[in-house]
């Protein structure tokens, strides 16, 4: 690893040469990290700035770049944390990492996936910011993502089938597909909702596994979800309900304009949340320092 140190209007900064150990073949090796050839970081204190830019969802020539971003973000981004994990990983975290934030620029050789960039990212946060992190098994509340009635599932939910239409790989003009499921699979899409004060996210191509780290985000929940069904395979979905109505914060006053997400996991997809408690693998931070010079 090389470092070259710049200096970028009085503020200074890292770059780093950073390459992945191969084989004689030039295969790399499977215990080998990925890496980015270049890394250049700097703190950003301008106010009038727009935070920008993160890990791209399609293959975009190994380029990573985001402006004004917290650590902690690039942290979510790279774990690919739930919105329960996020907020339990940012109380480990020192102020700085929540409240400082970079603007950071990274190139990789070749156009490596979106996968790819994430561990790389994973790299950058280790070389550059000395974090260290594992998983361990802790026994606490959780919610368990089951099927309401075996064999069955709702009306807004149906097994994936890449001959109907192809995932999206770049941008789309279309936002949705046949059947109102988004273009683009894998991440969880925003889409527009059938009447005011209702939230509607679409899902392509996303296994039950996924739609259970997901679920916590959508109904910022206390809890992580597990995923208990015993359904393999790739589903499309929408879900439709009141993001107000979260059964977390609702009250005998609060008047909702649809489904809490609890009823709409039941009505809409025939899956349900059930209240549990035990051994959940649990996102523990190790270590983490300011970035340097050195």
């Amino acid at each position: 690893m090389a470092a070259t140190i710049l200096l970028y209007a009085g503020v200074l900064t890292v770059a780093v040469v950073l390459r992945a150990q191969s084989t004689g073949s030039g295969q790399t090796t499977p215990a080998t990290k990925l890496s980015f050839d270049v890394i250049s970081i700097k703190l950003d204190r301008d106010s009038n700035v727009t935070p920008a830019g993160g890990l791209p969802r399609q293959s975009n020539g190994g380029l990573f770049h985001v402006t004004k971003r917290p650590l902690m973000d690039l942290i979510s981004g790279a774990y690919n944390l739930s919105g329960y994990e996020y907020r339990a990983v940012k109380v480990q975290l020192p102020q700085w990492a929540w409240t400082e934030y970079f603007d950071i620029e990274a190139r990789a050789a070749g156009n490596p996936t979106p996968d790819q960039m994430r561990l790389m990212v994973q790299s950058l946060l280790a070389d550059r910011f000395k974090f260290a992190m594992h998983y361990e098994d802790r026994r606490v509340p959780f919610y368990a993502l089951e099927v309401v009635k075996p064999g069955k599932l709702g009306s807004q939910i149906k097994p994936y089938a890449s001959s109907e239409e192809p995932c999206a790989t770049g941008p789309v003009q279309i936002q949705t597909v046949a059947g109102g499921f988004p273009a683009i699979c894998g991440l969880p899409q925003r889409l527009e909702a059938s009447q005011p004060g209702l939230t509607r996210f679409g899902f392509r191509n996303v296994s039950m596994e996924q739609l259970a780290a997901y679920t916590t985000g959508m109904g910022e929940l206390d809890r992580p979800v597990l995923d208990r069904t015993g359904l393999s395979g790739a589903f499309d979905l929408v879900i439709e309900y009141d993001r107000s109505a979260n059964n977390n914060l609702q009250t005998e006053t609060t008047v909702p304009n649809g489904p809490t997400l609890f009823e709409a996991m039941q009505k809409q997809l025939g899956l349900k949340l059930e209240d549990k408690t035990g051994p959940v693998k649990t996102f523990v931070v190790d270590h983490i320092e300011e970035p340097t010079a050195n």
